[in-house]
């Protein structure tokens, strides 16, 4: 039971009840601990999390719009999408890296074209699969977002830092070990955006600022509050 507490902490749906299974999977039973089968009625309110199987580039681009074009995830809910990792003995694995090219992602914003998703988190869940989440954004978040990456910058391409996510590894390993691995754990476009924001930094006060930031939100995810 402990391992489906930490499971739920890290995946933030700890506090929330409203969590639908859009297919099972026989490798994964850990998701029937945390989620219940969805409801096809249609007077059912909007999940607050879904989690649904992916077993390929394709399937996870045409559940992921469906799933948004039918209204299934409420405002400010999360949509985890559980696939299999390279290697795993079970099924052909999916290639994190490969993600974002193939749903025409922007590393800069991790948004999903033509929706209000954003990427956000991603957890191992077992042997098997990996689980990549996605935000549902309210309109003030995305704007917000969206006006942020409109400023200008010393460089506002991602691709212009991926140089630097080695030394950024370093500093964070050099801080405490646990802060290397949670940032491996990040999706290449989330460790992409977080390496142009803090490399961008025109002073080291600032840069060492933003630094810290990152070092907060990472040990929030290796040490989450216990209730």
């Amino acid at each position: 039971m402990e391992q489906i507490a930490d499971l739920s902490r890290k995946l933030k749906i700890d506090q929330l009840d409203h969590i639908g299974l859009v297919n099972q999977d026989p490798y994964s039973p850990e998701l029937l601990e945390i989620a219940r089968p969805i409801s096809n009625q249609v007077d059912v309110p909007a999940y607050q999390v879904l989690f649904v199987h992916i077993y390929s580039l394709e399937q996870m681009k045409q559940e992921i719009y469906r799933i948004w074009q039918t209204n299934k995830l409420a405002e400010n809910g999360l949509l985890y999408l559980v696939y299999p990792k390279l290697n795993n003995p079970h099924y052909p694995g999916i290639h994190r890296d490969s993600i974002f090219p193939a749903l025409g992602v922007d590393d800069a914003l991790g948004i999903l074209p033509a929706t209000q998703l954003k990427f956000n988190r991603m957890v191992k869940l077992n042997d098997i699969f990996t689980i990549i989440g996605l935000k549902y954004l309210n309109t003030q978040e995305l704007n917000k977002i969206r006006q942020t990456s409109s400023q200008p910058a010393v460089s506002s391409r991602v691709a212009d830092y991926i140089s630097y996510l080695p030394q950024l590894e370093k500093e964070l390993l050099q801080i405490q070990p646990e802060l290397q691995k949670a940032f491996k754990n990040l999706t290449p476009g989330t460790q992409r955006q977080w390496a142009r924001e803090i490399y961008s930094a025109q002073t080291q006060a600032t840069r060492e600022k933003r630094l810290q930031k990152l070092v907060i939100e990472l040990q929030s995810n290796i040490n989450p509050p216990t209730l």
